[in-house]
């Protein structure tokens, strides 16, 4: 059963290296796409957003004019990346047409535990600010903390995000808490925090049509960054037991697979109770709060390489990690670049058209497998994910 489950596996990753492929293509024959609008003057957070996908969606974002938070767990990391998107924003604005009624120069922000200072940025004239705040998806006392802290700072939130993850360990991980890494990292820390930080949101709103400020509210958006990879996930009622910890038996990509379908089923989820709440939604005519999964494709990254380098044997790798680092991955894996703009779409669309919806790289409303799809298993997967969280009906998404 075990080697038909790597069959399987290996056929499905070859699958989408040949769906990427065209994507590739396409993203080196000039795809032509509009501009993103609607993101001026937003808030967004992105974890992970030091590098690779996330690092593109957020320069992306500040591009348009939102105001981005990036979430890392390293600090010194997201320090430098903020420096970085400044210094690209400075370039920006250099050329004529710079966008009306934004700052004339960054602000960059960094928040520790405990506390937060500010510093003015030196680079000249940013689109967006830009923060820093820490946050490890490998403990959920960090995404507790996290959530704590921008409850506490009063600021909006319009946009989130979830983009940090790993990616097929060779070797079983675990969590601070307990958990496989991959399944926390990419799956339920973010469960816990897109639920503290909606709630805290909904929240917010109830406030603001109390005291008569209804047309204050503003629409939400949600973005769970899943793969193709969910179609090998494997959440059947006799494996979901085992897939928070693995301890029956860990398989890299199985449980990269699993961790991605749980993503996909929350994202799903989450838009069937936006869209039970839309007729008391403070939205008005801005349209309603969306959820949206988004595979952005195999994307050029440090993490993509790293996989694809660990393929193969040991003794070979003197041989085939330089083929991986200097033809296979530049030239048939996507861009970060190209992959925020499918990010972007799925921030920008229309509600109606993306919210509960896998979004593909094309970019454009993709098909997913019948697990994804099945309302039953994403009410579980729900479940599951506020249990082992320790979230009771006030701390989940009404």
């Amino acid at each position: 059963m075990r080697l038909l489950t790597n069959i399987y596996l290996n056929l499905l990753g070859v699958g989408e290296l040949l769906e990427n492929a065209g994507a590739v293509l396409q993203d080196k024959l000039g795809r032509k796409r509009a501009a993103p609008s609607g993101l001026q003057g937003k808030t967004a957070i992105v974890t992970g957003g030091n590098a690779g996908v996330g690092y593109a969606t957020a320069e992306a974002l500040l591009a348009a004019g939102s105001d981005v938070v990036l979430a890392c767990r390293s600090l010194e990391r997201a320090q430098d990346a903020a420096a970085r998107l400044a210094v690209a924003a400075a370039s920006r604005a250099a050329q004529p047409a710079q966008p009306a009624g934004r700052p004339a120069s960054p602000a960059v922000g960094t928040a520790a535990e405990g506390g937060a200072a500010t510093a003015e940025g030196t680079a000249a004239a940013c689109a967006g600010r830009v923060d820093v705040e820490l946050l490890d998806l490998a403990s959920l006392d960090s995404v507790r903390r996290f959530a704590s802290r921008w409850e506490a700072s009063g600021r909006p939130l319009d946009l989130l995000v979830l983009n940090a993850g790993i990616m097929c360990p060779p070797d079983r991980l675990e969590s601070a808490d307990g958990f496989e890494l991959q399944f926390q990292s990419n799956f339920l820390a973010h469960f816990e925090l897109a639920n503290r930080l909606v709630r805290h949101a909904q929240r917010q709103r109830r406030k603001r049509q109390q005291r008569g400020k209804q047309q204050q509210g503003r629409p939400l958006r949600v973005l769970w960054l899943t793969s193709m990879t969910h179609w090998g996930g494997d959440l059947s009622p006799a494996e979901l037991a085992d897939v928070p910890r693995c301890k029956k038996r860990y398989i890299p990509f199985q449980a990269y697979a699993n961790s991605k379908l749980c993503t996909l089923l929350a994202a799903k989820h989450m838009d069937r109770l936006f869209r039970r709440g839309v007729a008391t939604a403070a939205a008005g005519q801005q349209g309603r709060d969306a959820s949206v999964a988004v595979h952005p494709g195999l994307v050029d990254t440090f993490l993509a390489r790293n996989y694809f380098k660990g393929t193969a044997p040991r003794v070979l790798r003197p041989l085939t990690d330089p083929f991986f680092e200097h033809f296979f991955c530049p030239r048939l894996l996507r861009s970060p670049e190209a992959a925020a703009q499918t990010v972007l779409y799925a921030a920008t669309a229309p509600a109606e058209e993306v919210g509960g919806a896998y979004v593909g790289t094309a970019p454009r409303v993709g098909h997913h497998s019948r697990d994804a799809g099945d309302p039953v298993l994403a009410a579980r997967v729900w479940e599951l994910g506020a249990h082992l969280c320790g979230l009771g009906g006030d701390d989940l998404v009404a």
